[in-house]
């Protein structure tokens, strides 16, 4: 079990930001890479969900001017340790020296590298916004035997090898400035009318009844995706007195491969079967009760990613675009009419006048 710590040793540049906390609740469970070990109580864990963004974080532009070298700076730079371009920030910069060398600290891993060459520092090829991915940690429910602050070193070498053995194994994160666990229901986003929204389409019918995400919401929930399906795998299946309209269930989703949230929507009697809504997809599927599990902890904290709508045009469109029913497809909306989950659609204006996206 390790913790997340609000505060990290090294650098402050690591501290876990908003960002970075939206899939950390208190007693949820993730599956992540021990990347730097300093002893049982520092250590960094990098979310197996996000090894995804690193080859995309080592895209790298220009080599940085000197002119523009400081401290603080974030850029892509080689790193010896890795052998190969990582994000980092310049910690310390020695421009006076034979060879012009900096110190920088390699936030999506933890580690600090010395004396890297200024030439070997580039700008980023795009607009690097992502934050930090590797958390600082300390494992919980243990201490020094003599009761003291400092690990002796057999017992730092004792945790290396523990953490060693396995190339993944599953810790739990307890973030103590995060939100609870004592959610046990879904919620929906919260829209307003005349809001603005730069959406994903999700797939539908017609113009009037379809799906969409808010982009942000789509992009977390593609994060989290992955560990609520691992994680469901070893969860407890839903007992069939327990299968009732309203009830959150994670379905396994046979087009996909892999577990969703859902809702159960209505129960078929006598036939095993309850008919659910996804509510990061969209949509309504029948499914066997018998693949409906209970929903790990901590994943009733992020919102339903979908929202079902319907489409109003100005003008005299009165036949289904197609780019609502293509999933993927994104653009602007102007909500007209707030919904309630799936049971009112948003009423949406997703054309101009001159029937061109906003």
């Amino acid at each position: 079990m390790a913790v997340v710590l609000p505060t990290p040793p090294i650098y402050d540049t690591s501290t876990p930001n908003d960002n970075v906390l939206k899939l950390f609740y208190k007693k949820m469970e993730h599956l992540a890479d021990v990347t730097v070990i300093h002893d049982p109580h520092n250590f960094y864990a990098r979310p197996k969900v996000y090894e995804r963004f690193l080859n995309r974080m080592a895209t790298r532009g220009d080599r940085v001017p000197t002119e523009n070298l400081k401290v603080g700076l974030k850029a892509i730079y080689r790193s010896p340790k890795k052998r190969t371009f990582i994000r980092g920030e310049i910690k310390k910069l020695d421009l006076e020296a034979e060879e012009e060398v900096c110190d920088i600290f390699a936030y999506d891993y933890g580690f600090v590298e010395q004396d890297i060459s200024i030439y070997n520092v580039y700008e980023f090829d795009y607009n690097n916004n992502l934050p930090p991915l590797a958390l600082h940690c300390h494992l919980n429910n243990c201490k020094p035997l003599d009761g003291g602050d400092t690990w002796d070193p057999e017992a730092i070498q004792a945790f290396r090898h523990f953490a060693g053995e396995e190339t993944t194994y599953t810790i739990k994160l307890f973030v103590p400035f995060g939100a609870s666990d004592d959610k046990k229901e879904f919620t929906r986003k919260e829209v307003k009318a005349e809001d603005l929204l730069y959406v994903r389409a999700l797939g539908g019918k017609s113009n009037e009844e379809f799906y969409v995400s808010v982009i942000d919401d789509y992009d977390q929930y593609m994060i989290e995706r992955d560990s609520l399906s691992i994680l469901t795998r070893n969860a407890k299946h839903v007992p069939l007195s327990e299968v009732v309209k309203g009830k959150p269930v994670s379905i396994f989703n046979k087009f996909h491969y892999r577990y969703e949230r859902a809702i159960i929507n209505k129960v078929i009697d006598n036939k095993g079967k309850a008919e659910i809504e996804y509510i990061d997809l969209g949509g309504y599927e029948t499914s066997s009760m018998y693949l409906m599990k209970d929903v790990p902890v901590g994943y009733f904290e992020r919102p339903g990613a979908a929202l079902l709508c319907s489409a109003e045009y100005i003008g005299e469109y009165d036949e289904p675009l197609p780019f609502f029913m293509e999933p993927g497809y994104e653009f602007f909306v102007t909500v007209k009419e707030v919904g309630n989950g799936f049971e009112k659609p948003y009423i949406l204006y997703p054309l101009s006048a001159d029937n061109e996206l906003y």
